[in-house]
């Protein structure tokens, strides 16, 4: 069995074709998409919050819980309410207890013996026995939730709704803000779960299963349209990602869940929203019933303690919720049968580089890695908030600097060879622009690949064009070959001296750069200082600024690269060509570029840059930049840039 997912405009004779290539293939994946005829797969990826950047949960704002009255997301609820002083709203399907209710304080062996009571009434009057006495016992678990939370002193109202009756949920939700005004944050915990054999599920059951989670999630995203939503967080199941015993519809509900957050992401990319597939919960929720535990015991599963998920919830929040679908899990080998999780080995290998990814500025963490052969990295790039995004601009949209890009290829190799020393890149190539045409962050892809003279990487992203549509999936950005060594290597060419006649570089303010077809550089990128031009080449004078300059919010103090420096050096070839033929020129490719070290932060540099060729669309240079004890920081040979405009200004 295969689920095969093609975008709408994919041509039918590639639908055609992924089907046979799936039938013919006999592979374990049950989920799969083709895109422009390219094969993606779903994987689950190791992920460590404690390499992301920290964010406050705001205190004292309105957030509303549904099925928050019972098991876990009573539970989190609690915990959140109690430690952020928020004011919670409870939603769940079982009416209110009333405050006189006979089994209010009842001991453990008058309320069995209440459960008798019931269940033999329920029988003589035809009623099912068990759900009877379920409704009783929810009412018991609600009254017992909201005393915890008075204890607490946490505030907690709770409203009697069916969320996936839009009309209800309209009214109790408009009647929160009345009280306790706009809607900061959702919890959306609310599940149906009936386990039972494919063929003996009842229509109602698998109605009411799919209506709690996917109907409600709905509802709630479109009736919140107008308030100042900051966090959305869906409760889903492990099963939502790997199936369980007769769990379809419970599995296809927490799949799709997770599906409209993925979505509801896109329409509001300032509210942190994720889907949590939740392992089983040690004493609470649906996995406490005894027919569930035998199972789960069977198949060897830890419960997870309480606590550890609302750590495992809070610091999701705290790091602004990165990823979509986030999958707790204790032992992926004996669930993951279309091996979606990665294997042991390929965990310790991620381990062994925790570390790594910790120091990197620009790497986020790892889709694939095969020791000593190839990775596929993850950057993430967020245009209002990357200042190497932010303070670089072409026609006003912001592009990604070339010299970042060398920096990621250099992070990413080094990642795959821990312990090597990055010396050098050939044949680098900027293939496309890498442009950002909305504000919404955009992930990227560096696929890094042992070759015989070095490590071929590749950045690769899909491409949304200015109306937001996916254009061309998985584009090719940059490529370049990463030269690796065992320790660093000095570069030795001499010093060339300096001119006497240095000019002042101007920099432009952004709509100047516009108007002048010119990109925009701000202050981070600001290190050219002075230049000098003669025949046939140029000099330049550079201040190396701090690299945190460049990185700014970013975690990680393993720049490998001096990016500013050498987008210096580029910039000194663009002023020659601006003076001498009134053209406006952008980085193409290089032969070769050899890093000898980092410069210091402040340090004073020279960068030397001879023409070696002029054609009427590109002219290559050569250049070396020296520090302030004449040792070469880098050097280029064969550095291409093209003509973008003949009337630079």
């Amino acid at each position: 069995m295969k689920v095969v997912d093609t975008p709408p405009e994919e041509s039918p004779r590639q639908v055609v074709a992924g089907l046979w290539a799936e039938l013919a293939a006999g592979t374990p994946e049950v989920e799969v998409g083709y895109v422009r005829g390219r094969r993606r797969l779903v994987r689950a990826v190791p992920r460590s919050l404690e390499l992301l950047g920290q964010r406050e949960i705001p205190r004292g704002g309105t957030w509303v819980v549904t099925g928050g009255a019972r098991g876990i997301t009573g539970f989190v609820a609690r915990e959140l309410g109690r430690r952020f002083g928020l004011e919670l709203h409870l939603i769940g399907t079982t009416p209110p207890p009333q405050p006189d209710a006979v089994w209010r304080n009842l001991s453990a062996d008058s309320l069995k013996d209440l459960k008798m009571t019931i269940t033999k009434e329920a029988r003589r009057t035809g009623r099912d026995p068990l759900a009877a006495w379920r409704q009783v016992e929810r009412e018991i678990e609600i009254d017992k939730t909201l005393r915890a939370f008075a204890d607490e002193r946490v505030r907690a109202t709770y409203h009697y709704c069916d969320v996936s009756d839009r009309k209800a949920l309209g009214k109790v939700l408009e009647s929160i803000r009345q009280s306790a005004g706009p809607i900061h944050g959702i919890i959306h915990g609310a599940g149906v779960e009936a386990a039972a054999r494919f063929d003996r599920k009842q229509l109602d059951s698998v109605t009411a299963t799919i209506a709690a989670k996917v109907d409600g999630a709905a509802a709630l995203m479109a009736l919140t349209r107008e308030d100042p939503l900051a966090y959305f967080v869906a409760f889903g199941s492990v099963s939502g990602r790997f199936g369980g015993h007769g769990q379809t519809d419970y599995s296809l509900a927490s799949d799709m869940l997770c599906k409209l957050i993925g979505r509801f992401r896109t329409e509001r990319p300032t509210c942190a929203s994720v889907a949590i597939h939740w392992p089983p919960w040690d004493e609470l929720g649906m996995a406490v019933r005894p027919e569930t535990k035998v199972v789960l015991a069977l198949a060897q599963q830890r419960f997870m303690p309480p606590l550890e998920g609302v750590e495992h919830l809070i610091d999701e929040l705290l790091a602004g919720a990165p990823e979509a679908e986030v999958l707790l899990i204790d032992r992926p080998s004996r669930l993951d049968l279309d091996k979606t999780a990665p294997t042991p080995i390929q965990l310790q290998a991620y381990r062994r580089r925790r570390e790594l990814i910790s120091r990197s500025p620009l790497i986020d963490g790892l889709y694939e890695l095969h020791e000593g052969q190839s990775l596929v990295a993850e950057a993430r790039f967020d245009p209002t908030r990357d200042r190497f995004l932010v303070e670089h601009r072409y026609q006003g949209i912001p592009i990604l600097p070339a010299v970042v890009g060398i920096e990621l290829f250099a992070e990413a190799a080094s990642i795959l060879f821990p312990g090597r020393t990055v010396v050098g890149l050939r044949n680098f190539d900027v293939i496309n622009g890498f442009r950002f045409f909305s504000d919404r962050p955009q992930g990227a892809r560096i696929h890094a690949t042992l070759v015989e003279n070095g490590i071929q990487c590749e950045l690769r992203a899909d491409f949304y064009n200015r109306e937001g549509r996916l254009t061309d999936p998985d584009r090719v950005y940059l490529k370049g070959v990463v030269e690796l060594a065992d320790r660093p290597t000095a570069i030795d060419l001499p010093h060339p001296g300096e001119p006497g006649n240095w000019n002042a570089m101007k920099y432009l303010d952004p709509q100047q750069a516009i108007q002048g077809g010119r990109i925009y550089l701000g202050t981070p990128l600001q290190c050219l200082r002075d230049v000098a031009f003669e025949r046939g080449g140029c000099w330049g004078r550079i201040v190396a600024p701090p690299f945190t300059d460049l990185a700014g919010l970013r975690r990680g103090d393993g720049w490998v690269v001096p990016s500013a420096a050498l987008d210096g050096c580029l910039q000194t070839a663009g002023a020659f060509m601006s003076k001498e033929y009134a053209t406006l020129q952008l980085p193409r490719a290089a032969e070769r570029l050899r890093v000898g070290r980092l410069p210091r932060d402040g340090e004073t540099c020279i960068v030397r840059l001879t023409m070696r060729d002029r054609q009427a669309t590109h002219t290559d240079f050569d250049f070396a930049l020296f520090g302030e004890d004449g040792t070469v920081i880098l050097s280029a040979e064969g550095y291409r840039c093209i003509v973008v405009s003949r009337k630079a200004r």
